[in-house]
């Protein structure tokens, strides 16, 4: 993903990349909560839960993975107001070291809770049905509009 700004998102599920070969960012085993691979790109008010895995293989092949973003191939890449969970397992060729760490760290206490959206994340409650959230059960939030 390039020059893009993402906004009042989530994402709810595992996410898994591998390469064996290529030169480039989308060429590599990137896998990231959100997003693999990003370069000058804004992410405001998200969140991601789902466990994350990447691995590659070969000579010189790059993997990366990250609670939010796997990787960013520039500067000018922002992560305001951003969370991964708490308990999110991010493994590189399966072993556990997040490749990038960006975000807060977040409980499944605050991501059940809807104050969390309306304040936390300055999510509206009249564009999200915010009610009976229960993220183990699958109840997570809806975009109304």
């Amino acid at each position: 993903v390039y020059y893009v700004t993402i906004t009042n998102c989530y994402a709810s599920g595992n996410a898994t990349a591998s390469s064996s070969g290529g030169s480039s960012c989308d060429a590599y085993g990137t896998a990231g909560g959100l997003v693999g691979c990003v370069d000058h790109v804004t992410i405001t008010n998200c969140y991601a839960l789902g466990d994350v895995s990447s691995s590659a293989s070969g000579n010189e092949i790059r993997a990366y993975a990250g609670g939010i973003v796997g990787v960013s191939g520039g500067s000018e890449t922002y992560y305001l107001n951003s969370y991964r969970y708490e308990k999110q397992i991010i493994k590189i060729n399966g072993a556990s070291k997040p490749s990038n760490t960006s975000g807060t760290e977040c409980t499944l206490d605050q991501l059940n809770d809807m104050s969390f959206y309306t304040t936390s994340l300055g999510w509206d409650s009249t564009l999200w049905d915010l009610t009976n959230l229960d993220l183990k059960k699958g109840k997570y939030p809806v975009f109304l509009k």
